[in-house]
């Protein structure tokens, strides 16, 4: 599904989350009615597409089964706009261009607004770009983080796993490439079995896998 605003998708494109959340959700719930499927929707992505995972399973859509959010910021102030308290201005302006890619009227930059909104608001300047509510998210979840991908990433990862008021969720943690490690054959496998036990209801001993997977480096 094209994003609002994008490529065959009318409409104009939402810089923020909130948005297209509710979009993907409207989503979920088209395809739980369709006659291939069974009801049960799982969600995967890295990075962007798991961000967006964290705003749409706190929506609590009815047919979403489970989650594989992968290196996803939590909170977009905290992580990326205002990362240890300083106004990002480069990266944002990156993800402006990214997510404009395809798009047809433009949305609203917060490049420029940033560092005004901060100054001028500083109690006020979470709620522009609200994160979502963690606690919310009860869904089976299996969460991506690495160690190599310094900034946002990592610390909404770690967040997010440790906030979900999920009863059943996983961390897995690595300290290698991101894209190369998400497809890679080992960390692919644990994606199958984790959607074969909670989309398929496979008694597949995914369970008693440790809920959280540590990755460390060493000297040889």
């Amino acid at each position: 599904a094209d994003m609002r605003g994008c490529f065959a998708s009318d409409g104009r494109p939402r810089l923020l989350l909130g948005r297209a959340a509710a979009d993907a959700a409207a989503v979920i719930e088209w395809t739980a009615e369709q006659s291939w499927c069974t009801g049960k929707v799982g969600l995967a992505g890295a990075s962007y597409l798991a961000t967006l995972q964290w705003y749409t399973a706190a929506l609590a859509p009815p047919h979403l089964a489970a989650i594989a959010p992968w290196e996803g910021i939590t909170d977009p102030c905290r992580d990326t706009l205002t990362h240890g308290g300083i106004p990002e201005t480069r990266y944002s302006e990156f993800w402006y261009r990214a997510m404009h890619t395809g798009s047809k009227p433009a949305s609203a930059s917060l490049r420029r607004l940033t560092p005004w909104l901060l100054r001028r608001f500083p109690d006020r300047f979470r709620h522009v770009a609200a994160p979502p509510k963690l606690e919310d998210v009860t869904v089976p979840a299996l969460v991506g983080a690495s160690w190599s991908d310094q900034g946002p990433r990592n610390r909404g990862s770690v967040e997010g796993y440790t906030r979900i008021g999920s009863a059943d969720k996983w961390l897995y943690t690595h300290g290698r490439k991101m894209w190369q490690t998400y497809y890679s054959p080992e960390a692919l496998d644990v994606q199958r079995r984790f959607f074969d036990r909670f989309l398929k209801e496979e008694d597949n001993g995914f369970d008693t896998v440790p809920r959280v997977r540590l990755e460390t480096r060493h000297d040889l």
